[in-house]
């Protein structure tokens, strides 16, 4: 900062108040902040070289294994107030948390964790009261942890909660060497409902996700009833993410929960555990019996958790995908934690190797969702049967676990071809390069749609391939150009058998 007036015997009017070696707080603040009480800085004070700075002379800072306070800059997105907003200033300039464990190296590949604020939470939360999260999740884990802010204490990471999550994995992603297929997803309360939402919305790029003591609403679910209790302007309907369970076909989810949380009630953890372990998905639902809502941080113990979430690496491209979209979802993220008139216009329609995903039936009502279900046979498929687990006691606190994990049975061997289910959508892309495969040769496809839908295959075909659509109803049709090839299919009561090349 400049000052008005030079200090007495001071050479310049320069004056640093930056903090130096700060405990790590919320706002990392704290010696300046008594300074400033005690009126007096000059211990911040130090001579500066007029004649090196003038002329330009630089240092170049090299980071450490250690806990960092990131800031980035964003000065695009319409939810810029540059206003004050619960204590977080809604301007250009953003900030996150992240820690760099023991033995990092900028020549490295790390794995990474994002762990996401509870509510009434800040970026530093985790820094400056569980340090556990750094500890597990960072050193012991060898990964590096990030902790977004989500532009305030109560965004619910929507709108302007989403912006910042976009730009934080933008930021940390272009400046630091992550392991893209090793990136975990954490979160306690508030931070818990985004390790559902964020997960189910784009289960493409985590190896495992960790809701603690959260739930699949922003609102009061008892797990046996309807959602109620919208917080912070929440559309409970819309985003309810039960019916987006599916998405989590490859991602395994650890769910923490204290058995007597006064907050959140545990009977939404065991539906949560229950859907999962009815979709035959691999999943963790350790319960607490000691724990309440703010036990879990209090404790700070994550080992078996983090034991268990690193256990898995994220495939790409998986045989089996998938994705149900709802636009009634994506008005709210768009719209809800925003300033007054903002539509962030997202439209969250695309995992692993599907994307264009479009609902036939017009409208936002949250029954009106989209789902894909396919299958590729370009590297194999390999058969899973969903089997129990259970297990207690990896870590002194009292809890239980019970779960479900996959065992390989036989192994279908790698083909050209692919299977499709469609339900209520119009469009729907898939990508043969990812799945595996050929143009080259003859591939075939079997398709199930309730409706009329447009599919677009793209690939490389040096010129236009011979297609039949054996089953389809009249006025299906199909043409080829640029972007790939496009099946106007109709269904006539039967799945549709589509040969190419």
């Amino acid at each position: 900062m400049l000052a008005a007036k030079a200090p007495a015997g001071a050479a310049s009017d320069l004056i640093n108040v930056a903090f130096r070696t700060e405990p790590a707080r919320i706002w990392m603040d704290q010696n300046q902040a008594f300074a400033l009480h005690d009126g007096n800085i000059d211990k911040f004070l130090a001579r500066i070289d007029l004649g090196a700075l003038t002329g330009g002379a630089t240092q170049t800072f090299q980071q450490r294994p250690g806990y960092y306070e990131r800031i980035y800059e964003d000065a695009t997105t319409p939810v810029n107030t540059e206003t004050m907003d619960g204590s977080y200033f809604q301007g250009a300039w953003q900030h996150y948390g992240m820690y760099l464990p023991v033995g990092w190296s900028p020549r490295a590949v790390f794995p990474a964790t994002f762990w996401m604020h509870y509510r009434g939470g800040h970026a530093n939360d985790a820094a400056a009261w569980e340090p556990g999260i750094l500890r597990q999740f960072g050193d012991e884990a060898g990964a590096i942890v990030f902790t977004p802010s989500a532009r305030g204490t109560s965004s619910w990471y929507t709108g302007r909660g989403m912006v910042d999550f976009q730009d934080v994995w933008r930021d940390a992603r272009a400046h630091y060497s992550v392991d893209p297929n090793r990136i975990d997803l954490a979160g306690h309360s508030m931070g818990g409902w985004a390790s559902y939402l964020l997960g189910l919305l784009f289960p493409d790029r985590w190896a495992a996700s960790n809701p603690e003591d959260g739930l699949l609403v922003p609102g009061l679910w008892t797990g046996f009833s309807a959602p109620s209790d919208p917080q912070d302007g929440a559309d409970i309907d819309a985003e309810f993410l039960a019916p987006l369970i599916g998405n989590a076909r490859n991602l395994p989810y650890a769910i923490l929960h204290g058995t007597v949380d006064e907050l959140v009630p545990v009977g939404s953890a065991i539906k949560s555990g229950l859907m999962f372990q009815q979709a035959g998905f691999r999943y963790r639902l350790y319960l607490f019996h000691t724990y309440e809502h703010y036990s879990a941080p209090i404790w700070d113990d994550w080992r078996d958790i983090v034991r268990y979430m690193r256990s898995f690496t994220l495939n790409p491209d998986p045989a089996h995908v998938t994705y149900t979209i709802s636009p009634a979802l994506d008005h709210a993220v768009s719209t809800v934690s925003v300033p007054k008139g903002v539509d962030l216009g997202y439209v969250f329609n695309r995992a692993y190797w599907a994307s264009g995903l479009q609902t036939r039936a017009p409208g936002m009502a949250p029954s009106n969702l989209g789902t894909i279900d396919a299958v590729t046979y370009g590297r194999g498929v390999q058969d899973l049967l969903a089997i129990p687990e259970a297990g207690a006691l990896a870590q002194p606190e009292v809890y239980t676990m019970t779960g479900q994990r996959w065992l390989p049975l036989s192994f279908e061997q790698a083909a050209n071809k692919f299977t499709a289910s469609l339900t209520n959508l119009s469009a729907a892309t898939l990508d043969l390069g990812r799945m595996g495969l050929a143009t080259a040769s003859r591939l075939t496809g079997v398709v199930t749609t309730d409706g009329p839908t447009h599919l677009l295959l793209t690939g490389h075909w040096a010129s236009a391939p011979a297609v039949t659509l054996a089953g389809a109803g009249s006025g299906s049709s199909f043409s080829f150009g640029p972007s790939g090839l496009t099946l106007n299919l109709i269904p006539a009561g039967k799945p549709i058998t589509i040969s190419i090349g």
